[in-house]
């Protein structure tokens, strides 16, 4: 299943063995196909990599989320912020 692979190679165990076998000599790090291909993968039945991965995708979207969350918050508080100073002196916040 795709969407358990993605996960798979994501995960952070996943990606601390691969850095393990990157070649580091460059200023990325680069991963040869036949190091990636020698890259044992845990296979569980479809069903369990089927749930495996859409939990995977709900992490994902819960993350984008989250940081949506946080910007929009964050705007909140700079208008917020800038409606108290222009209350409290008449002026708009300028710095």
């Amino acid at each position: 299943m795709p969407a358990y692979l993605t996960a798979y190679l994501n995960h952070p165990h996943t990606q601390r063995r691969l850095q393990g076998i990157t070649n580091a000599s460059t200023t990325v790090p680069v991963l040869n196909k036949a190091a990636l291909l020698m890259t044992p993968i845990d296979l569980p039945s479809i069903p369990v990599q089927q749930r495996l991965g859409d939990l995977h995708q709900l992490w994902l979207r819960e993350q984008h989320l989250t940081e949506r969350l946080l910007q929009q918050k964050a705007i909140l508080y700079q208008h917020v912020f800038q409606g108290a100073i222009q209350n409290a002196t008449g002026s708009f916040l300028t710095a």
